[in-house]
Protein backbone atom coordinates (compact mmCIF):
# COMPACT_ATOMS: atom_id res chain seq x y z
CA UNK A 1 0.00 0.00 0.00
CA UNK A 2 0.89 3.44 -0.39
CA UNK A 3 1.28 6.15 2.37
CA UNK A 4 -0.11 8.89 0.18
CA UNK A 5 -2.66 8.27 -2.20
CA UNK A 6 -3.12 11.34 -4.37
CA UNK A 7 -6.38 10.37 -4.94
CA UNK A 8 -7.65 11.07 -1.03
CA UNK A 9 -6.42 14.74 -2.09
CA UNK A 10 -9.05 15.24 -5.18
CA UNK A 11 -11.61 13.91 -2.74
CA UNK A 12 -10.91 16.29 -0.28
CA UNK A 13 -11.37 19.18 -3.01
CA UNK A 14 -14.74 17.36 -3.87
CA UNK A 15 -16.01 17.37 -0.43
CA UNK A 16 -15.05 21.38 -0.11
CA UNK A 17 -16.55 22.31 -3.10
CA UNK A 18 -19.66 20.07 -2.35
CA UNK A 19 -20.20 21.92 0.91
CA UNK A 20 -19.53 25.38 -1.51
CA UNK A 21 -22.14 24.33 -3.35
CA UNK A 22 -24.30 23.38 -0.76
CA UNK A 23 -24.03 27.08 0.88
CA UNK A 24 -24.68 28.59 -2.57
CA UNK A 25 -27.64 26.28 -2.87
CA UNK A 26 -28.93 27.34 0.41
CA UNK A 27 -28.29 31.16 0.14
CA UNK A 28 -29.97 31.56 -3.49
CA UNK A 29 -33.25 29.58 -1.96
CA UNK A 30 -32.85 26.57 -3.69
CA UNK A 31 -32.88 23.89 -0.40
CA UNK A 32 -36.30 25.37 0.26
CA UNK A 33 -37.39 24.39 -2.61
CA UNK A 34 -39.73 20.78 -2.76
CA UNK A 35 -38.42 19.84 -5.91
CA UNK A 36 -35.81 17.26 -6.88
CA UNK A 37 -32.99 19.62 -7.30
CA UNK A 38 -34.23 20.85 -3.78
CA UNK A 39 -33.87 17.71 -2.10
CA UNK A 40 -30.52 16.82 -3.78
CA UNK A 41 -29.30 20.97 -2.87
CA UNK A 42 -30.19 20.03 0.99
CA UNK A 43 -28.55 17.16 1.37
CA UNK A 44 -25.28 18.39 -0.39
CA UNK A 45 -23.95 18.98 3.36
CA UNK A 46 -22.93 14.96 2.86
CA UNK A 47 -19.69 16.41 2.30
CA UNK A 48 -19.01 17.19 5.89
CA UNK A 49 -18.98 13.70 7.04
CA UNK A 50 -16.66 12.87 4.03
CA UNK A 51 -14.49 15.31 5.44
CA UNK A 52 -14.71 13.82 8.78
CA UNK A 53 -14.34 10.18 7.58
CA UNK A 54 -11.03 11.28 5.87
CA UNK A 55 -9.60 12.98 9.06
CA UNK A 56 -10.61 9.53 11.17
CA UNK A 57 -9.00 7.83 8.11
CA UNK A 58 -5.50 9.58 7.77
CA UNK A 59 -4.85 10.91 11.24
CA UNK A 60 -5.77 7.80 13.39
CA UNK A 61 -3.50 5.43 10.39
CA UNK A 62 -0.06 6.06 12.14
CA UNK A 63 -1.64 4.79 15.41
CA UNK A 64 -3.33 1.80 13.75
CA UNK A 65 0.23 0.81 12.22
CA UNK A 66 1.82 0.83 15.49
CA UNK A 67 -0.79 -0.81 17.13
CA UNK A 68 -1.39 -3.89 14.75
CA UNK A 69 2.62 -3.97 14.41
CA UNK A 70 3.40 -3.89 17.64
CA UNK A 71 4.73 -0.29 17.98
CA UNK A 72 4.33 2.88 19.27
CA UNK A 73 2.02 5.33 17.89
CA UNK A 74 2.53 9.05 17.12
CA UNK A 75 3.83 11.66 19.53
CA UNK A 76 0.69 13.34 20.82
CA UNK A 77 2.55 17.12 21.53
CA UNK A 78 3.99 16.64 17.67
CA UNK A 79 0.90 15.45 15.94
CA UNK A 80 -1.05 18.28 18.03
CA UNK A 81 1.34 21.13 17.68
CA UNK A 82 1.02 20.15 14.04
CA UNK A 83 -3.00 19.93 13.92
CA UNK A 84 -2.60 23.57 15.10
CA UNK A 85 -0.38 25.07 12.73
CA UNK A 86 -2.31 23.48 9.51
CA UNK A 87 -5.60 24.80 11.12
CA UNK A 88 -5.00 27.98 13.67
CA UNK A 89 -3.37 30.80 11.49
CA UNK A 90 -5.44 31.24 8.59
CA UNK A 91 -8.75 30.44 10.45
CA UNK A 92 -7.60 33.25 12.23
CA UNK A 93 -7.53 35.42 10.10
CA UNK A 94 -11.10 34.32 8.83
CA UNK A 95 -12.63 35.27 12.45
CA UNK A 96 -11.00 38.79 12.20
CA UNK A 97 -12.28 39.61 8.96
CA UNK A 98 -15.82 37.95 9.32
CA UNK A 99 -16.16 39.50 13.45
CA UNK A 100 -15.39 43.20 11.91
CA UNK A 101 -16.49 43.42 8.87
CA UNK A 102 -20.12 41.70 9.45
CA UNK A 103 -20.54 41.70 13.62
CA UNK A 104 -18.81 44.73 14.28
CA UNK A 105 -20.99 45.47 17.28
CA UNK A 106 -19.65 42.53 19.45
CA UNK A 107 -15.80 43.29 18.21
CA UNK A 108 -15.57 45.11 22.08
CA UNK A 109 -16.69 41.11 24.17
CA UNK A 110 -13.41 39.46 25.02
CA UNK A 111 -15.55 36.40 25.53
CA UNK A 112 -16.93 36.45 21.85
CA UNK A 113 -13.40 36.83 20.15
CA UNK A 114 -12.16 33.80 23.35
CA UNK A 115 -15.10 31.12 21.84
CA UNK A 116 -14.07 31.82 18.32
CA UNK A 117 -9.98 31.89 18.73
CA UNK A 118 -10.50 28.50 20.27
CA UNK A 119 -13.56 27.20 18.30
CA UNK A 120 -15.28 26.54 21.72
CA UNK A 121 -18.15 28.92 20.48
CA UNK A 122 -20.42 25.65 19.57
CA UNK A 123 -20.17 25.12 23.30
CA UNK A 124 -22.17 28.13 24.33
CA UNK A 125 -25.92 27.24 24.20
CA UNK A 126 -26.96 30.66 24.75
CA UNK A 127 -25.28 32.84 22.54
CA UNK A 128 -25.70 36.06 20.84
CA UNK A 129 -25.73 35.08 17.24
CA UNK A 130 -28.02 32.80 15.29
CA UNK A 131 -27.29 29.29 14.82
CA UNK A 132 -24.99 27.96 13.88
CA UNK A 133 -23.20 31.17 13.63
CA UNK A 134 -22.98 34.63 12.91
CA UNK A 135 -22.28 35.94 9.17
CA UNK A 136 -18.91 34.60 7.38
CA UNK A 137 -18.67 32.06 10.21
CA UNK A 138 -21.65 29.92 10.29
CA UNK A 139 -19.86 26.92 8.72
CA UNK A 140 -16.91 26.84 11.40
CA UNK A 141 -19.14 24.84 13.70
CA UNK A 142 -17.96 21.37 11.73
CA UNK A 143 -14.09 23.21 12.12
CA UNK A 144 -14.96 23.13 16.17
CA UNK A 145 -16.08 19.38 16.19
CA UNK A 146 -12.99 18.49 13.72
CA UNK A 147 -11.29 20.03 16.63
CA UNK A 148 -12.63 17.78 19.51
CA UNK A 149 -11.67 15.16 17.39
CA UNK A 150 -8.60 16.13 17.37
CA UNK A 151 -8.10 16.46 21.01
CA UNK A 152 -9.79 13.42 21.85
CA UNK A 153 -8.17 11.13 19.44
CA UNK A 154 -4.51 10.53 21.01
CA UNK A 155 -6.67 9.53 24.11
CA UNK A 156 -8.57 7.21 21.71
CA UNK A 157 -5.86 5.86 20.17
CA UNK A 158 -4.21 5.19 23.35
CA UNK A 159 -7.02 2.87 24.66
CA UNK A 160 -7.60 1.24 21.44
CA UNK A 161 -4.17 -0.04 21.51
CA UNK A 162 -4.29 -0.98 25.14
CA UNK A 163 -7.36 -3.13 24.41
CA UNK A 164 -6.31 -4.78 20.79
CA UNK A 165 -2.31 -5.97 22.94
CA UNK A 166 -4.11 -7.23 26.01
CA UNK A 167 -4.08 -10.74 26.55
CA UNK A 168 -4.06 -14.21 24.89
CA UNK A 169 -3.28 -13.85 21.12
CA UNK A 170 -1.55 -10.56 21.48
CA UNK A 171 1.40 -10.83 18.93
CA UNK A 172 -0.63 -11.79 16.47
CA UNK A 173 -1.70 -9.05 13.55
CA UNK A 174 -5.04 -10.69 13.18
CA UNK A 175 -6.12 -10.61 17.12
CA UNK A 176 -5.09 -6.84 17.59
CA UNK A 177 -6.73 -6.20 13.84
CA UNK A 178 -10.02 -7.61 15.35
CA UNK A 179 -9.96 -6.16 19.03
CA UNK A 180 -9.49 -2.75 16.88
CA UNK A 181 -12.29 -3.18 14.92
CA UNK A 182 -14.82 -4.45 17.58
CA UNK A 183 -13.61 -1.35 20.00
CA UNK A 184 -14.26 1.11 16.91
CA UNK A 185 -17.38 -0.79 16.76
CA UNK A 186 -18.34 -0.18 19.83
CA UNK A 187 -17.49 3.50 19.71
CA UNK A 188 -19.47 4.08 17.10
CA UNK A 189 -22.42 3.15 19.42
CA UNK A 190 -22.81 6.81 20.99
CA UNK A 191 -23.84 8.60 17.52
CA UNK A 192 -27.02 6.81 17.93
CA UNK A 193 -27.70 6.33 20.97
CA UNK A 194 -26.26 10.21 21.70
CA UNK A 195 -28.81 11.57 18.88
CA UNK A 196 -31.54 9.40 20.36
CA UNK A 197 -31.10 11.14 23.59
CA UNK A 198 -31.00 14.59 22.03
CA UNK A 199 -34.31 13.91 19.99
CA UNK A 200 -36.60 12.49 22.76
CA UNK A 201 -35.32 14.88 25.74
CA UNK A 202 -35.61 17.32 23.29
CA UNK A 203 -31.98 18.96 24.03
CA UNK A 204 -30.94 22.55 22.84
CA UNK A 205 -30.19 22.74 19.03
CA UNK A 206 -26.25 23.78 19.67
CA UNK A 207 -25.92 19.93 20.93
CA UNK A 208 -26.75 18.60 17.74
CA UNK A 209 -23.22 20.29 16.59
CA UNK A 210 -21.17 18.14 19.27
CA UNK A 211 -18.77 15.40 18.48
CA UNK A 212 -20.61 12.72 20.52
CA UNK A 213 -23.38 13.02 17.56
CA UNK A 214 -21.54 12.71 14.18
CA UNK A 215 -18.52 10.39 16.24
CA UNK A 216 -19.41 7.46 13.85
CA UNK A 217 -18.24 9.72 10.78
CA UNK A 218 -14.83 9.78 11.96
CA UNK A 219 -15.00 5.96 13.33
CA UNK A 220 -16.18 5.31 9.82
CA UNK A 221 -12.90 6.62 8.40
CA UNK A 222 -10.50 4.61 11.54
CA UNK A 223 -12.40 1.62 10.48
CA UNK A 224 -10.81 1.86 6.93
CA UNK A 225 -7.51 2.95 8.34
CA UNK A 226 -7.60 -0.33 10.24
CA UNK A 227 -8.82 -2.44 7.34
CA UNK A 228 -5.75 -1.00 4.92
CA UNK A 229 -2.58 -1.18 7.68
CA UNK A 230 -4.28 -4.58 8.68
CA UNK A 231 -3.98 -5.94 4.86
CA UNK A 232 -0.40 -3.96 4.39
CA UNK A 233 1.21 -6.18 6.80
CA UNK A 234 -0.42 -9.46 6.59
CA UNK A 235 -2.06 -11.64 3.93
CA UNK A 236 -5.63 -13.23 4.13
CA UNK A 237 -9.32 -12.58 3.97
CA UNK A 238 -8.77 -8.68 4.94
CA UNK A 239 -6.13 -8.01 2.22
CA UNK A 240 -8.30 -9.96 -0.70
CA UNK A 241 -10.89 -7.45 0.75
CA UNK A 242 -9.17 -4.23 0.73
CA UNK A 243 -7.54 -5.05 -3.29
CA UNK A 244 -11.10 -6.02 -4.04
CA UNK A 245 -12.72 -2.80 -3.04
CA UNK A 246 -9.64 -0.78 -4.60
CA UNK A 247 -9.81 -2.12 -7.99
CA UNK A 248 -13.89 -2.11 -8.37
CA UNK A 249 -14.63 2.00 -7.05
CA UNK A 250 -17.76 1.74 -9.63
CA UNK A 251 -19.52 -0.91 -6.52
CA UNK A 252 -19.07 1.23 -3.44
CA UNK A 253 -19.73 4.43 -4.93
CA UNK A 254 -22.86 2.91 -6.37
CA UNK A 255 -24.19 1.56 -3.12
CA UNK A 256 -22.88 5.52 -1.88
CA UNK A 257 -25.28 6.93 -4.20
CA UNK A 258 -28.31 4.62 -3.59
CA UNK A 259 -27.49 5.78 0.19
CA UNK A 260 -27.52 9.37 -1.00
CA UNK A 261 -30.42 8.81 -2.95
CA UNK A 262 -33.17 7.32 -0.15
CA UNK A 263 -31.07 10.51 2.09
CA UNK A 264 -33.16 12.76 -0.59
CA UNK A 265 -36.39 11.45 -0.04
CA UNK A 266 -38.46 11.75 3.17
CA UNK A 267 -36.68 8.98 4.56
CA UNK A 268 -34.00 10.91 5.96
CA UNK A 269 -34.05 14.75 8.03
CA UNK A 270 -32.76 17.84 6.24
CA UNK A 271 -30.16 20.11 7.76
CA UNK A 272 -32.57 22.89 6.31
CA UNK A 273 -35.78 21.96 8.10
CA UNK A 274 -36.81 22.45 11.84
CA UNK A 275 -34.55 19.68 13.99
CA UNK A 276 -37.74 18.85 16.03
CA UNK A 277 -38.35 16.03 13.06
CA UNK A 278 -38.91 12.38 14.07
CA UNK A 279 -36.01 9.96 15.96
CA UNK A 280 -36.23 7.33 13.22
CA UNK A 281 -35.62 10.46 10.14
CA UNK A 282 -33.09 11.81 12.34
CA UNK A 283 -30.86 8.54 12.71
CA UNK A 284 -31.74 7.40 8.89
CA UNK A 285 -30.10 10.85 8.21
CA UNK A 286 -26.26 9.99 10.20
CA UNK A 287 -26.54 6.58 9.20
CA UNK A 288 -26.98 6.84 5.79
CA UNK A 289 -24.54 9.60 5.45
CA UNK A 290 -22.06 7.48 7.32
CA UNK A 291 -22.22 5.09 4.69
CA UNK A 292 -22.15 7.66 1.90
CA UNK A 293 -18.93 8.57 3.28
CA UNK A 294 -17.29 5.10 4.28
CA UNK A 295 -18.27 3.83 0.55
CA UNK A 296 -17.23 6.67 -1.06
CA UNK A 297 -13.20 6.79 0.81
CA UNK A 298 -12.42 3.63 0.87
CA UNK A 299 -11.89 2.26 -2.20
CA UNK A 300 -9.42 5.52 -2.46
CA UNK A 301 -8.03 4.67 0.88
CA UNK A 302 -6.89 1.23 -0.59
CA UNK A 303 -5.34 1.33 -3.39
CA UNK A 304 -1.99 0.16 -3.63
CA UNK A 305 -0.88 2.56 -6.60
CA UNK A 306 -1.26 6.10 -7.90
CA UNK A 307 -1.58 4.83 -11.66
CA UNK A 308 -4.96 3.54 -10.99
CA UNK A 309 -7.67 5.01 -12.90
CA UNK A 310 -9.15 6.42 -9.50
CA UNK A 311 -6.25 7.77 -9.10
CA UNK A 312 -5.90 9.79 -12.59
CA UNK A 313 -9.73 11.10 -11.58
CA UNK A 314 -9.02 12.33 -8.26
CA UNK A 315 -5.22 12.31 -8.11
CA UNK A 316 -4.09 14.41 -10.85
CA UNK A 317 -2.34 17.18 -10.78
CA UNK A 318 -5.61 19.92 -10.71
CA UNK A 319 -7.12 17.75 -8.26
CA UNK A 320 -4.02 17.37 -5.71
CA UNK A 321 -3.66 21.26 -6.24
CA UNK A 322 -7.63 22.00 -5.20
CA UNK A 323 -6.42 19.32 -2.43
CA UNK A 324 -4.05 21.37 -0.82
CA UNK A 325 -5.75 24.53 -0.90
CA UNK A 326 -9.37 22.78 0.04
CA UNK A 327 -8.72 23.95 3.68
CA UNK A 328 -8.92 27.49 2.13
CA UNK A 329 -11.68 26.76 -0.11
CA UNK A 330 -13.96 25.56 3.24
CA UNK A 331 -12.74 28.39 5.33
CA UNK A 332 -13.36 31.56 2.95
CA UNK A 333 -16.56 30.40 0.89
CA UNK A 334 -18.84 32.40 2.98
CA UNK A 335 -16.99 35.69 2.74
CA UNK A 336 -16.64 35.08 -1.33
CA UNK A 337 -20.57 35.01 -1.14
CA UNK A 338 -21.12 37.87 1.20
CA UNK A 339 -18.72 39.80 -1.22
CA UNK A 340 -20.38 39.03 -3.95
CA UNK A 341 -24.04 40.19 -3.18
CA UNK A 342 -22.56 43.33 -1.73
CA UNK A 343 -20.88 44.06 -4.63
CA UNK A 344 -23.80 42.92 -6.75
CA UNK A 345 -26.50 44.66 -4.76
CA UNK A 346 -29.02 41.59 -5.12
CA UNK A 347 -31.53 40.02 -2.94
CA UNK A 348 -30.16 36.53 -2.19
CA UNK A 349 -33.26 34.24 -2.63
CA UNK A 350 -33.27 34.66 -6.26
CA UNK A 351 -32.53 30.68 -7.21
CA UNK A 352 -30.18 31.59 -10.08
CA UNK A 353 -28.09 28.72 -8.39
CA UNK A 354 -25.22 28.07 -11.36
CA UNK A 355 -24.20 31.62 -12.01
CA UNK A 356 -23.98 32.51 -8.71
CA UNK A 357 -22.01 29.28 -7.81
CA UNK A 358 -19.66 29.63 -10.69
CA UNK A 359 -18.67 33.14 -9.82
CA UNK A 360 -18.67 32.06 -6.08
CA UNK A 361 -16.19 29.00 -6.64
CA UNK A 362 -13.38 31.08 -9.01
CA UNK A 363 -13.40 33.22 -6.14
CA UNK A 364 -13.34 31.19 -3.35
CA UNK A 365 -10.45 29.01 -5.10
CA UNK A 366 -8.26 32.56 -5.74
CA UNK A 367 -8.53 33.53 -2.39
CA UNK A 368 -8.20 30.25 -0.98
CA UNK A 369 -4.72 30.01 -3.22
CA UNK A 370 -3.63 33.35 -1.77
CA UNK A 371 -4.07 32.43 1.88
CA UNK A 372 -2.59 28.57 1.52
CA UNK A 373 1.02 30.52 -0.07
CA UNK A 374 0.88 33.37 2.25
CA UNK A 375 -0.47 31.50 5.43
CA UNK A 376 -0.76 28.13 5.67
CA UNK A 377 2.09 27.06 3.59
CA UNK A 378 4.52 29.11 5.86
CA UNK A 379 2.98 27.97 9.10
CA UNK A 380 3.77 24.33 8.34
CA UNK A 381 7.48 24.84 7.82
CA UNK A 382 7.32 25.47 11.77
CA UNK A 383 6.15 21.71 11.97
CA UNK A 384 9.44 20.27 12.99
CA UNK A 385 9.81 22.78 15.65
CA UNK A 386 8.03 19.92 18.23
CA UNK A 387 9.71 16.25 17.09
CA UNK A 388 7.94 13.01 16.02
CA UNK A 389 9.45 10.38 17.96
CA UNK A 390 10.23 7.34 16.01
CA UNK A 391 8.08 4.40 16.01
CA UNK A 392 9.69 0.78 16.63
CA UNK A 393 8.05 -2.26 16.58
CA UNK A 394 9.04 -4.34 19.58
CA UNK A 395 10.39 -7.29 17.25
CA UNK A 396 12.56 -4.97 15.78
CA UNK A 397 13.87 -3.76 19.14
CA UNK A 398 14.66 -6.87 20.11
CA UNK A 399 16.75 -7.84 16.78
CA UNK A 400 18.66 -4.36 17.03
CA UNK A 401 19.66 -5.18 20.89
CA UNK A 402 20.66 -8.88 20.13
CA UNK A 403 22.94 -7.24 17.36
CA UNK A 404 24.19 -5.02 19.25
CA UNK A 405 25.16 -7.57 21.80
CA UNK A 406 26.63 -9.93 18.98
CA UNK A 407 28.84 -7.05 17.69
CA UNK A 408 29.97 -6.22 21.38
CA UNK A 409 30.93 -9.60 22.24
CA UNK A 410 32.93 -9.42 18.83
CA UNK A 411 34.82 -6.78 19.68
CA UNK A 412 32.90 -4.17 16.71
CA UNK A 413 33.97 -0.61 16.62
CA UNK A 414 30.24 0.32 16.40
CA UNK A 415 29.20 -1.47 18.93
CA UNK A 416 29.63 1.06 21.97
CA UNK A 417 27.52 3.82 19.72
CA UNK A 418 24.78 1.56 18.34
CA UNK A 419 24.18 0.67 22.37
Amino acid sequence: GLDHQNSLDGMRAVAALTVLAFHVAGVTGITLQDTLGGRIGSRADVAVPVFFGLSGLLLYRPWARATLAGGRGPSSPAYLWRRALRILPAYWILVVVALIAYSPEHIDSPVTWLQWLTLTQIYDLDPWWHLPGPSGLAHMWSLSTEVAFYLVLPFLAMALGAYARYGKGRESVSVRGRRLLLALGALSLISPLFNAWLIQTQQHFGMYLWLPRVLWWFTAGMVIAVLGEWARQEEGAVRTFCRTLAYSPGTTWLIALAAYAVACTGAAASAVVNWRVPLWQNEARITLFMIVAACVIAPAAFQTANESYVSSLLGNAVMRFLGRISYGIFLWQFVVINIYYDVADRDRVTFDFLPILIVCTIGTIALATVTYYVIEKPAMRLRNLVRERRSTPPAARYARRTRCARDSAAGHPMARGAN
